[in-house]
């Protein structure tokens, strides 16, 4: 895949509305996952993630995704 190419997985995690869902879609990605996307899903977070390793990451992003769960407001 090229620079320009959007990632598919990412695609897909901007479609979904639910923080829950977005949760459970990168566990099921989980292995799937790059320094790239993982980068590349915290900006459209609006979110930094530490350096390090891609599980490092990962595991950042899911302590910030469930926070966003559990404030999430239905309307």
């Amino acid at each position: 895949m090229s620079e320009e190419q959007v990632n598919p997985l990412l695609m897909q995690y901007l479609d979904i509305e639910d923080y829950n869902k977005k949760r459970d879609f990168l566990r099921l990605h989980e292995m799937e996952m790059t320094t790239r996307l993982l980068n590349d899903i915290a900006v459209c977070e609006d979110t930094v993630l530490p350096d390090g390793s891609t599980a490092q990451m990962l595991d950042a992003l899911y302590f910030f995704i469930s926070t966003k769960a559990r404030y999430e407001v239905k309307r």
